[in-house]
């Protein structure tokens, strides 16, 4: 199945491998803020906000660079600025620099992310689109699988090497896009063809929300994905409290060997579960993995066991290697051409954004009725999300038959 993938695409495997194996800063931020710098931790949560903020306008900005500039050329310049602004960290030691130097690598790397994604839809078609977004999605776990444990190791012995490691690997990835992965913005010529095709992907003319609006069927799904995102991000927030509660000092460490339970299904179940559903419309997938959110995540409530949460875990993961494999699929064959650069910046915070609220909102309900109470709410979002890709996936065939006829 990846065998017959663009040679292009294994580059971009490789390279997102490589690039989330030195992922290393990130994920220890808030303990470097903390531990390294002595901020409270509002003051850290402040920053790590300030940070967050910082990729809404460089993925705005770099999705449009990517359209009107060039795809590769913004990737190389965002990841290569990020991956710079990053060595302060090697030199500075613990001075208050070091997090604004973070901030603006961060920026840096959101402004070449619609770039890394348009490319990946311009070397694909609807016929190898989903085996070639799991090999991707498989790269980044791949690489993640590894990168937080040596992060560990250098965050309590060099903390500078976190900095050096993720700024070497960054200029790594970018390097093997740079030297093997060719341009893949489409020519005004090829622009010009596709508005004459009646496709998805055909090109539109003028400005990105009139091509927005004439997509509403996308638009709604984007909305439907971001319940979904509301939904799975319950297995960082809630779960915790939910294990804290039931086995008390022992559930941190329960949660841990959960968290490596579903990296190991994501890498080893990815390839046999696109493979098994390769044939199904993407919106199919996601339907079977709205299911799996709901019975996963709901049947939580009744738990008592803490074998049984690995089955839990396993069904909700399943969801996840689902939908990480079909959303961009569904994007991609109803992003046009001419907009995919500007379209994979604001999906990306349409779909996040129910990643973002749900810990906010969960725990406002949290704080009222209890953390058991949390997972009836997730299985009817899941279950509601599942019924509005049913009644999408009726309006998209009958819009297909309506075109035909």
């Amino acid at each position: 199945m990846y065998r017959e993938l663009p040679r292009s695409i294994h580059v971009l495997f490789f390279a997102r491998m490589v690039n989330s194996m030195g992922a290393f800063v990130f994920p220890f931020l808030t303990l470097y803020l903390t531990q390294k710098l002595h901020l409270s931790a509002a003051t850290s949560g402040s920053f790590m906000l300030l940070i967050a903020a910082a990729h809404v306008p460089g993925t705005i900005l770099g999705g449009k660079l990517a359209d009107s500039i060039g795809r590769k050329k913004i990737l190389l310049i965002g990841q290569t600025a990020a991956g710079l602004f990053l060595l302060p960290g090697v030199f500075l030691g613990n001075s208050m620099m070091v997090p604004w130097s973070i901030l603006v690598a961060q920026f840096f790397a959101a402004l070449g992310q619609p770039s890394n994604q348009a490319m990946a839809m311009d070397l694909t078609t609807k016929a190898n689109r989903q085996a070639a977004f799991s090999l991707l999605f498989l790269g980044y776990n791949l690489g993640f699988a590894v990168g937080p444990m040596l992060a560990g190791f250098m965050f309590a012995h060099l903390t500078w090497m976190l900095f050096l490691g993720d700024a070497v690997t960054t200029i790594v990835s970018v390097a093997l896009v740079a030297a093997l992965v060719p341009d893949t913005t489409p020519s005004k010529e090829h622009i010009s063809e596709s508005v004459a095709v009646d496709s998805g992907e055909r090109a539109e003319e003028g400005h990105t929300l009139r091509a927005l609006l004439a997509r509403p069927l996308l638009l709604a799904f984007a909305g439907i994905v971001a319940i979904l995102t509301f939904v799975y991000a319950q297995n960082g927030f809630a779960l915790p409290l939910q294990l804290n509660k039931l086995f008390g000092t022992q559930g941190p460490v329960f949660y841990g060997s959960m968290m490596t339970l579903n990296a190991i299904i994501v890498i080893v179940l990815t390839a046999p579960a696109v493979a098994l559903t390769r044939g199904n419309r993407p919106v199919t997938n996601i339907m079977i993995a709205a299911l799996c959110y709901a019975i996963g995540f709901g049947m939580i409530f009744f738990i008592r066991s803490y074998a049984i949460f690995f089955i839990s875990v396993a069904i909700w993961t399943l969801g996840e290697i689902l939908i990480s494999t079909n959303s961009n699929v569904y994007i991609s064959n109803h992003t046009p051409i001419s907009h995919r650069g500007r379209f994979n910046s604001i999906f990306p915070l349409i779909t996040g954004g129910g990643r973002a609220l749900s810990p906010a909102v969960v725990g406002w309900y949290i704080r009222f009725v209890g953390v058991q109470l949390v997972w009836p709410l997730m299985a009817a979002l899941a279950a509601l999300a599942g019924l509005a890709l049913v009644v999408l996936r009726t309006r998209e065939s009958e819009r297909n038959l309506s075109h035909r006829s």
